[in-house]
């Protein structure tokens, strides 16, 4: 699940927001310019969609978004409307997600790297962090942690 704070700043006119996954903390920030509603809000985050292994394409993708339903031609949307359909969008991506078997993790704390190895055999997906640790530990032995099938394609 996602856990959201936000934060008010009257004094910069701008409104921050934090949405926090297996410790992994991403945020968006919401800048009303003086001139506004004649100027665009402006969106910026300090630590992007990359730490919690989200592609940066879809990471700005949910910007747009959200900038768009913050236009005055989007007639009426709030600052909460936006700051919710983000919170969906980071959710969505995430609950699809299952935890890597090594790690029980969704984000890896190693690399930020989301679960996307699968295994040919049981097709659990894992880390890449992950495997490479799992491997260089068995020895060399290239076996599924899960199932134990022989690991066939690209490991890490």
């Amino acid at each position: 699940m996602v856990a959201v704070t936000v934060r008010a700043l009257p004094s910069s006119r701008e409104i921050v927001a934090q949405y926090t996954i297996d410790s992994v903390t991403m945020d968006l920030r919401i800048a009303y310019p003086t001139a506004y509603p004649l100027r665009p809000v402006e969106l910026s985050s300090t630590s992007g969609g990359r730490v919690a292994g989200i592609p940066e394409a879809r990471w700005r993708g949910w910007l747009l978004t959200t900038t768009r339903l913050l236009t005055v031609s989007a007639s009426g949307r709030t600052a909460r409307e936006a700051l919710v359909r983000f919170a969906q969008n980071i959710h969505g991506t995430f609950r699809v997600m299952e935890e890597c078997p090594i790690c029980y993790a969704i984000i890896s704390l190693i690399d930020k790297s989301l679960p996307t190895r699968p295994c040919g055999t049981c097709h659990q997906k894992f880390h890449p962090c992950c495997l490479q640790r799992w491997f260089t530990s068995e020895g060399g032995s290239q076996t599924c942690p899960l199932c134990r099938a022989e690991w066939v394609g690209k490991a890490y």
